[in-house]
């Protein structure tokens, strides 16, 4: 006759290889949201920054709108833009399209010793400045004090029609650019300005 066996095994514990597969389930269970948070949180930020681009972009054509707008009340050649820093022969109601691109600023003078709205580029970026008194800030084409460089670059490009340059229509593109996540990224707004009475 055979004897009993005294020695029990247990076999109520998790093997090695039981548990590596309960932790890889876990670990692809977990990965597909964290990579779709991932994507979202990207997303978000590249949708910030079409917005940011976007205002940009319309507010440089809206300062151009406005210095045409100031010429007109001066009684300044319309489309001469009377605060460019490029002008031939010191006549400051002249537009030299060939000096393309310009930058512009609503805040303060781009050139402050001449006291001029519209400059040629320098091919800095804009610059996130605090407005005091408040819990607001503005975008910029000069560097001050306190002021953060940002990823945007701001051109404005201004083209006048041959036809009739008393009645225009003088053609201003706003171009913004940056780049995100090695990507370059543009957008580009296009107005046509004309005389008006």
């Amino acid at each position: 006759m055979s004897q009993p066996n005294n020695f029990k095994r247990n076999n109520s514990g998790f093997t090695l290889i039981e548990t590596l597969v309960a932790v890889l389930v876990l670990v692809l269970g977990l990965l597909g949201p964290l990579a779709l948070a991932a994507q979202s949180i990207s997303a978000g930020r590249l949708s910030r920054n079409r917005l940011i681009a976007a205002n940009l972009a319309q507010e440089g054509i809206e300062l151009v709108r406005n210095l045409r707008d100031e010429n007109i009340i001066v009684q300044a050649p319309w489309q001469g833009l009377r605060d460019i820093d490029t002008c031939e022969n010191g006549n400051i109601n002249c537009l030299q399209p060939s000096a393309s691109p310009y930058m512009i600023d609503f805040v303060k003078p781009v050139v402050a010793s001449d006291d001029k709205k519209l400059a040629s580029h320098d091919g800095d970026p804009l610059y996130l400045e605090s407005i005091g008194g408040c819990s607001c800030s503005s975008y910029v084409e000069t560097l001050s004090p306190g002021a953060e460089k940002t990823v945007f670059t701001r051109k404005i490009f201004i083209e006048l029609a041959p036809a009739d340059l008393n009645t225009g229509p003088m053609i201003v593109r706003s171009v913004v650019s940056w780049t995100q996540l090695g990507v370059d990224r543009v957008v580009e707004l296009r107005a046509e300005l004309y005389n008006w009475p």
